[in-house]
């Protein structure tokens, strides 16, 4: 039989494991925070800053999630053009997710 000492460490491990891969929006905001630290560009088009995330994290995205991120996390608009640009510059204060155990 396994003490209580010995669940404790490895449901420990466990949520370890789970907190480093962390939510998909955090894994994108966290992208674009890299990136305008980086390149300080801003403002950038907000369909280039997605076709870069696919690029390097390989990960299936759709378009629509990664712009409601971007909309929730920065401030963006559009030109007249109808091009989608962000200011990585003028981050929004983001509400802070209640975890449940």
């Amino acid at each position: 039989m396994e003490t209580v000492d010995d669940l404790i460490k490895y449901f420990e491990e466990e949520a370890i494991k789970k907190a480093d891969k962390g939510f998909l929006s955090e894994r994108i905001r966290r992208f674009v925070r890299e990136y305008y630290s980086e390149y300080h560009e801003s403002p950038v088009v907000v369909y280039a800053l997605f076709n870069t995330y696919k690029r390097k994290y390989g990960e299936e995205v759709k378009d629509s999630y990664f712009r409601g991120v971007i909309e929730k996390a920065w401030i963006t608009y559009v030109d007249e053009n109808g091009v989608q640009w962000v200011n990585l510059d003028k981050q929004k204060k983001l509400r802070l997710r209640k975890r449940k155990v």
